[in-house]
């Protein structure tokens, strides 16, 4: 039996979305299809009489990226965006207006490394909407953005062995060979000032939902099924901002009428704000916690909306 593995050093991310490519700085990517099967029982026989694909497939991925504020490729081309924090709002934005449209995402990991182009030796491809974007940033990490997506119908590629790429050399154009990642020190929320946060994060979830044709194709790619299989997504959406620390005066006041984060560089324009829409904006919950031994109390407040926006 052979041994072999997949090198996440030959691994690139790019995502496609409003005709731009973005190559993005990932530290985790998945991806994974489910194909709904059952069993034909007849009275008369103890065993099915067969098995079927009795719907259309489903798929979904999560890519989580690191924040930089500045990034260097193997080639830099024309044909890539940088996934810099400073391009974050352009592209969060995208995402979710293409997500009530039920227009498609492309994401592409593997060692191929050109944007529109996938190697089929390794990896994954997977045309879907965005159904999540979160921020977590905390004191003593680096603060990472998580997206994830879903579609209709079974992967583009879903490779399920390792690429000829050999092991010391790097992936595609798109590596990232170097970065500038932002710190705790880079975060920000609106009303912190002389508070003591130690961590911030950031959802906004939109619910999807499938909309089929009788008759239509249930067999095959996204590609093929979406002429009769379409996902959508569905508001309201659900945005939530919650923040820990050993003082929340501030926040707890502020949040009531303007939640929002900054991810910023201390150099050059490079930020994104997450923002929940003040209207429909409220706190949603507040706690405290204290034990024996600890310097302080740690408090809790989450605001939570039906709406985010995302800047510059």
């Amino acid at each position: 039996m052979a041994v072999n593995r997949v090198l996440y050093a030959t691994q690139t991310v790019r995502l496609q979305t409003n005709s731009i490519w973005y190559a993005l700085p990932a530290q985790t990517a998945s991806a994974d299809e489910t194909i709904p099967q059952d069993d034909v029982l007849v009275l008369g026989k103890l065993g099915g009489v067969a098995r079927l694909q009795k719907d259309v497939a489903t798929c979904k991925a999560s890519v989580k990226i690191f924040a930089l504020s500045d990034l260097t490729m193997l080639t830099n081309t024309v044909s890539y965006t940088e996934g810099t924090v400073h391009n974050m709002a352009q592209m969060c934005t995208a995402l979710e207006a293409q997500s009530r449209l039920g227009v498609n995402a492309r994401i592409q990991v593997d060692s191929a490394g050109l944007a529109g182009t996938t190697n089929q030796d390794d990896g994954f491809q997977i045309d879907a909407i965005c159904s999540s974007i979160s921020v977590d940033a905390g004191k003593g990490a680096f603060p990472t953005l998580d997206f994830s997506f879903e579609g209709v119908g079974r992967l583009d590629t879903l490779a399920m062995g390792t690429a000829g790429t050999l092991a010391d050399t790097n992936g595609g154009d798109t590596a990232i060979t170097s970065g500038v990642p932002l710190t705790s020190q880079n975060v920000d929320a609106n009303g912190a000032t002389n508070d003591t946060v130690a961590s911030l994060k950031f959802s906004y979830d939109m619910p999807t939902e499938v909309l089929n044709a009788l008759g239509g194709q249930i067999k095959g790619t996204t590609s093929q099924v979406s002429a009769t299989n379409k996902m959508f997504t569905k508001p309201p959406f659900k945005a939530s901002m919650t923040a820990d620390g050993q003082g929340l005066t501030n926040i707890a006041a502020a949040w009531a009428s303007a939640a929002y984060m900054d991810l910023e560089s201390t150099t050059g324009n490079n930020s994104c704000r997450f923002t929940i829409v003040s209207t429909g904006l409220a706190v949603s919950s507040q706690s405290f916690s204290q034990n024996v031994g600890d310097v302080g109390a740690t408090f809790n407040v989450t605001a939570e909306g039906t709406d985010a926006t995302f800047t510059v």
